[in-house]
Protein backbone atom coordinates (compact mmCIF):
# COMPACT_ATOMS: atom_id res chain seq x y z
CA UNK A 1 0.00 0.00 0.00
CA UNK A 2 1.26 3.58 -0.86
CA UNK A 3 2.59 5.59 2.21
CA UNK A 4 1.66 8.85 1.05
CA UNK A 5 -0.93 10.50 -1.40
CA UNK A 6 -0.33 12.61 -4.09
CA UNK A 7 0.77 16.15 -3.48
CA UNK A 8 1.72 15.01 0.43
CA UNK A 9 5.26 15.22 -0.24
CA UNK A 10 7.19 17.86 -2.63
CA UNK A 11 6.78 16.97 -6.16
CA UNK A 12 9.11 17.10 -8.62
CA UNK A 13 8.67 19.92 -11.44
CA UNK A 14 7.69 17.52 -14.17
CA UNK A 15 5.30 16.11 -11.80
CA UNK A 16 3.78 19.99 -11.38
CA UNK A 17 3.57 20.62 -14.98
CA UNK A 18 1.76 17.54 -15.58
CA UNK A 19 -0.54 17.84 -12.91
CA UNK A 20 -1.45 21.41 -14.12
CA UNK A 21 -2.52 19.97 -17.92
CA UNK A 22 -4.26 17.50 -16.43
CA UNK A 23 -6.58 19.83 -14.57
CA UNK A 24 -6.84 22.40 -17.56
CA UNK A 25 -7.89 19.08 -19.32
CA UNK A 26 -10.41 18.06 -17.29
CA UNK A 27 -11.52 21.80 -15.87
CA UNK A 28 -13.06 22.87 -18.72
CA UNK A 29 -16.10 19.31 -19.44
CA UNK A 30 -17.41 20.81 -15.56
CA UNK A 31 -20.27 22.57 -15.30
CA UNK A 32 -21.01 25.27 -13.17
CA UNK A 33 -22.64 24.64 -9.88
CA UNK A 34 -22.49 21.17 -10.09
CA UNK A 35 -21.54 18.31 -7.25
CA UNK A 36 -18.24 17.36 -8.36
CA UNK A 37 -16.74 14.24 -6.39
CA UNK A 38 -13.08 13.96 -7.20
CA UNK A 39 -11.44 10.59 -6.63
CA UNK A 40 -7.82 10.19 -5.97
CA UNK A 41 -7.73 13.85 -4.83
CA UNK A 42 -4.39 14.04 -3.85
CA UNK A 43 -3.36 15.70 -0.20
CA UNK A 44 -4.69 19.20 -0.43
CA UNK A 45 -7.52 18.60 -2.98
CA UNK A 46 -5.89 21.26 -5.47
CA UNK A 47 -7.89 20.35 -8.22
CA UNK A 48 -11.28 20.65 -6.40
CA UNK A 49 -9.80 23.89 -4.93
CA UNK A 50 -9.38 24.90 -7.87
CA UNK A 51 -13.00 24.63 -9.31
CA UNK A 52 -14.82 25.85 -5.86
CA UNK A 53 -15.80 29.72 -7.03
CA UNK A 54 -17.79 27.62 -9.96
CA UNK A 55 -19.21 24.09 -8.27
CA UNK A 56 -22.07 23.94 -5.73
CA UNK A 57 -19.88 21.46 -4.03
CA UNK A 58 -16.49 18.94 -4.20
CA UNK A 59 -15.63 15.75 -2.37
CA UNK A 60 -12.14 14.63 -2.80
CA UNK A 61 -11.00 10.92 -1.69
CA UNK A 62 -7.34 9.61 -1.22
CA UNK A 63 -5.64 7.22 1.14
CA UNK A 64 -4.56 10.25 2.98
CA UNK A 65 -6.00 13.58 3.71
CA UNK A 66 -5.07 16.98 4.96
CA UNK A 67 -7.08 18.39 7.85
CA UNK A 68 -7.22 21.66 6.23
CA UNK A 69 -10.15 22.34 4.17
CA UNK A 70 -9.53 23.48 0.56
CA UNK A 71 -12.47 25.93 0.73
CA UNK A 72 -15.45 26.53 2.24
CA UNK A 73 -17.62 23.55 -0.43
CA UNK A 74 -15.18 21.37 -0.69
CA UNK A 75 -14.35 18.82 1.78
CA UNK A 76 -11.77 15.72 1.93
CA UNK A 77 -12.21 12.24 3.38
CA UNK A 78 -9.77 9.63 3.68
CA UNK A 79 -10.86 6.68 1.98
CA UNK A 80 -9.49 3.70 -0.24
CA UNK A 81 -11.28 4.70 -3.61
CA UNK A 82 -11.30 1.30 -4.59
CA UNK A 83 -13.34 -0.65 -1.81
CA UNK A 84 -16.78 1.37 -2.01
CA UNK A 85 -17.41 5.06 -1.84
CA UNK A 86 -20.15 6.63 1.25
CA UNK A 87 -21.79 8.54 -0.44
CA UNK A 88 -25.81 7.94 -1.74
CA UNK A 89 -26.46 6.60 -5.59
CA UNK A 90 -27.06 9.06 -8.27
CA UNK A 91 -25.18 11.95 -6.32
CA UNK A 92 -23.03 13.53 -8.24
CA UNK A 93 -23.64 15.31 -11.35
CA UNK A 94 -19.81 14.30 -12.10
CA UNK A 95 -16.96 12.05 -11.02
CA UNK A 96 -13.09 12.72 -11.89
CA UNK A 97 -9.90 10.59 -11.59
CA UNK A 98 -6.92 12.25 -12.77
CA UNK A 99 -3.92 9.96 -13.39
CA UNK A 100 -5.43 7.25 -11.19
CA UNK A 101 -6.71 4.74 -12.02
CA UNK A 102 -3.32 3.20 -12.81
CA UNK A 103 -2.64 3.71 -9.32
CA UNK A 104 -6.06 1.05 -7.90
CA UNK A 105 -6.03 -2.35 -7.15
CA UNK A 106 -9.51 -2.92 -8.26
CA UNK A 107 -10.88 -0.93 -10.96
CA UNK A 108 -13.88 -2.87 -11.80
CA UNK A 109 -14.91 -1.91 -8.25
CA UNK A 110 -14.13 1.60 -9.14
CA UNK A 111 -15.83 1.89 -11.97
CA UNK A 112 -18.96 0.27 -10.61
CA UNK A 113 -18.57 2.94 -7.38
CA UNK A 114 -18.57 6.22 -10.07
CA UNK A 115 -21.55 4.61 -12.28
CA UNK A 116 -23.60 4.20 -9.10
CA UNK A 117 -22.81 7.89 -7.37
CA UNK A 118 -23.52 8.98 -10.59
CA UNK A 119 -26.73 10.86 -11.81
CA UNK A 120 -28.18 9.85 -14.63
CA UNK A 121 -26.76 12.48 -17.05
CA UNK A 122 -23.81 12.55 -14.52
CA UNK A 123 -20.07 12.44 -16.38
CA UNK A 124 -17.42 10.47 -15.66
CA UNK A 125 -13.94 12.24 -16.36
CA UNK A 126 -10.34 10.68 -16.45
CA UNK A 127 -7.29 11.04 -17.27
CA UNK A 128 -4.63 7.89 -17.42
CA UNK A 129 -1.26 7.26 -18.91
CA UNK A 130 -1.26 5.44 -22.39
CA UNK A 131 0.56 1.70 -22.57
CA UNK A 132 2.81 4.02 -24.94
CA UNK A 133 4.26 6.20 -22.16
CA UNK A 134 5.14 3.23 -19.72
CA UNK A 135 8.83 2.88 -20.71
CA UNK A 136 9.01 6.95 -21.57
CA UNK A 137 8.03 7.37 -17.96
CA UNK A 138 9.86 4.48 -16.47
CA UNK A 139 12.66 6.25 -18.10
CA UNK A 140 11.99 9.79 -16.87
CA UNK A 141 11.54 8.43 -13.17
CA UNK A 142 13.83 5.39 -12.62
CA UNK A 143 16.88 6.87 -14.69
CA UNK A 144 16.64 10.73 -15.29
CA UNK A 145 14.98 10.94 -11.72
CA UNK A 146 12.51 14.29 -13.09
CA UNK A 147 9.34 12.41 -12.63
CA UNK A 148 8.41 10.73 -8.58
CA UNK A 149 9.70 7.50 -8.25
CA UNK A 150 7.15 6.69 -5.91
CA UNK A 151 4.19 7.58 -8.60
CA UNK A 152 5.24 5.53 -11.35
CA UNK A 153 6.75 2.24 -9.38
CA UNK A 154 2.96 2.23 -7.77
CA UNK A 155 1.65 1.76 -11.72
CA UNK A 156 -0.40 -1.55 -11.76
CA UNK A 157 -1.18 -0.81 -15.37
CA UNK A 158 -1.52 0.91 -18.19
CA UNK A 159 -4.07 1.26 -20.98
CA UNK A 160 -5.35 1.63 -24.89
CA UNK A 161 -8.47 2.73 -25.67
CA UNK A 162 -9.79 -0.14 -26.15
CA UNK A 163 -8.99 -2.26 -22.98
CA UNK A 164 -10.22 1.21 -20.94
CA UNK A 165 -13.38 0.77 -23.01
CA UNK A 166 -13.95 -2.77 -21.63
CA UNK A 167 -13.73 -1.99 -18.47
CA UNK A 168 -15.69 1.10 -18.19
CA UNK A 169 -18.34 -1.11 -19.98
CA UNK A 170 -17.83 -3.85 -17.30
CA UNK A 171 -19.07 -0.78 -15.09
CA UNK A 172 -21.88 -0.29 -16.12
CA UNK A 173 -21.31 2.52 -18.98
CA UNK A 174 -22.47 2.22 -22.33
CA UNK A 175 -20.00 1.80 -25.48
CA UNK A 176 -21.68 4.80 -27.08
CA UNK A 177 -21.68 6.74 -23.97
CA UNK A 178 -17.64 6.98 -23.70
CA UNK A 179 -15.33 8.67 -25.99
CA UNK A 180 -11.34 7.95 -25.18
CA UNK A 181 -9.23 11.24 -26.40
CA UNK A 182 -5.10 11.25 -26.15
CA UNK A 183 -3.70 14.37 -24.79
CA UNK A 184 -0.13 15.07 -24.04
CA UNK A 185 1.35 14.22 -27.69
CA UNK A 186 -0.62 10.89 -27.04
CA UNK A 187 1.17 9.63 -23.98
CA UNK A 188 -2.43 10.43 -21.78
CA UNK A 189 -5.46 9.27 -22.36
CA UNK A 190 -8.71 11.39 -21.04
CA UNK A 191 -12.34 9.83 -21.23
CA UNK A 192 -15.51 11.65 -20.98
CA UNK A 193 -18.24 8.77 -19.93
CA UNK A 194 -21.65 9.53 -19.79
CA UNK A 195 -24.19 7.84 -17.50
Amino acid sequence: MRRESFDQSPEPVLERLFKKLRHAKVMRHIPAASIVVDLGCGYKGEFLRGLSDRIDQGIGFDIYVSNSKPAANVTLQTVRVDDGLPLPGAFANVVTGLALIEHVIRPDALYRECFRILKPGGLLLLTTPASRAKSLLEFMAFRLKIMSYEEIADHKRYYDRESLVQDLIQGGFKRENITVSNFELGFNLFVIATK
